[in-house]
This record gives structure tokens, sequence and C-alpha cells, in this order.
């Protein structure tokens, strides 16, 4: 199986499903890491191609602990914008990768960067298989399954699907620690300390499945796009 993960910035889908594409990739499953903001607000010292640079390498460290391909749309941060270039190119990676799941932000996060970047998949995923609309790929012809990841920090997220992710923890760990220009600057914060806010996060989504570590999402809830069998890890 093949699975995408779109974020807004380059350290999102580590922080939100990292344990989950963890456990795709272990499961033998082809895991894909999409993002479409630089992450340059993170490094306000660094001019923005950069901080992009430096991010993008992050980034594909992260991946190469779990085998994962990385695709870097590089709009600057808080600049995000669902428009023709944005659209044509998340309908390049969908046809590229053709995936069986996506995941995403869900519609509701805080930040514009989120939103955003939710509102072009989904809209996407539907014109990815128009043959009408031409990019560099052939339109998709099989059915993909959308799930939104959690929210930052929970607030208004009810989840409605669990993955349990004890055991490949770790490697969460491991991946979220290649995200130097995010992981650092907090290290040690009362509130924003970014290790010890997954495993919080992990612990509390752990409790509400009944294990150790999970990780949470909700389905789309769009017609077409539901599924009676489970395609979570």
């Amino acid at each position: 199986m093949r699975v995408l993960a779109f974020g807004a910035h380059p350290d999102d889908s580590v922080l939100l499903c990292g344990g989950t594409l963890a456990k795709y990739a272990r499961a033998g499953d082809q895991v894909f890491m999409a993002v479409l903001c630089n992450g340059d607000c993170l490094r306000r010292e660094l001019p923005s191609e950069e901080a992009s640079r430096v991010l993008h390498q992050e980034l594909d460290e992260s991946a190469r602990v779990i085998g994962a391909t990385t695709y870097l749309m590089g709009s600057p941060d808080l600049e995000l914008e669902d428009n023709p270039a944005a659209r044509s190119w998340v309908i390049q990676v969908l046809r590229e990768v053709d995936p069986s799941v996506v995941l995403t932000h869900d519609p509701a996060d805080y930040t514009a960067d989120h939103r955003v970047t939710t509102a072009v998949v989904d809209r996407c995923v539907m014109a990815a298989g128009e043959p009408k609309i031409k990019t560099g790929a052939p339109p998709r012809t099989t059915p993909v399954l959308v799930l939104y990841m959690e929210t930052m920090s929970g607030l208004g997220f009810a989840p409605e699907e669990f993955v349990d992710i004890t055991e490949v923890f770790s490697t969460k760990r491991e991946m979220m620690q290649c995200h130097k220009s995010f992981v650092l600057p907090f290290q040690g914060h009362p509130v924003l300390d970014i290790m010890e806010w997954i495993e919080t996060s992990a612990r509390f989504r752990g409790i509400q499945a009944g294990v150790r570590y999970a990780e949470a999402f909700r389905r789309a809830p769009q017609w077409a796009r539901m599924e009676t069998q489970r395609w979570l890890p």
C-alpha cells in the first residue's frame, strides 16, 4: 500500500502522525511525506532560501529513518494560498504517488497554513482523477481515503480511530529529533518542549485507546470517500 501524508510545515507530519507512518513503513507499505510550506519562520536568523534548505534537509533526515520519500513545495510560511499553483503541485504529487490513503491536517486546526493545506488537499483528491486537468502525470483512476490528523494540542478534535504506536514510539522520537530547528529552541520550555509534547499527546491518546501510546484520526466526512474497511495500521 502507498500512504501519503500532507503537512503544512516540515515537522507537522512527524509531530501529528509520525508513529502511524513508522508503523506503515514497518509493515512494508510505501510512505511519502509532502510539505507545502518551507518552514522559514522557524529559522528567522536565516534568509528564507537558506532556511528552506536547512528545513528540507531535516525533513529528509527524518524521512530516512523510516525509508519515506519527501516532496517540498516551498511556500513561505503564513503565505500559503489555495491557488492554481498550489493545486497543480498537489495534484501532481497525488498522481505520482497514487496513494490508497492520504493523511492531512484537520480543517479546524489552529493556523491558516494548516487549514489551507487541508482545503487544497481536499479539493485536489477529486481533481487528481479529472483527465481534463493536465499535469506531468496521468490522472488517478482509483479512490483514496482521506484521514485527518488531530489538531495541535488536540483542541476541538473528536477522534474516531486510533493507532497503537507503542512499538514504534521510539522511532517517532528519532524522527522528531531530526527536526533540530523545531526541537532545540523549545527544549526545556515549560509548555512547548516538543519531545515532552509528543510523549504527553501520545500517552493521552493511548489512555483513550487503552494502550501505552497512540495517535488519533478522523475520516473526512465526504461522500465517495467513506469505506467500510480499516486502512490504518
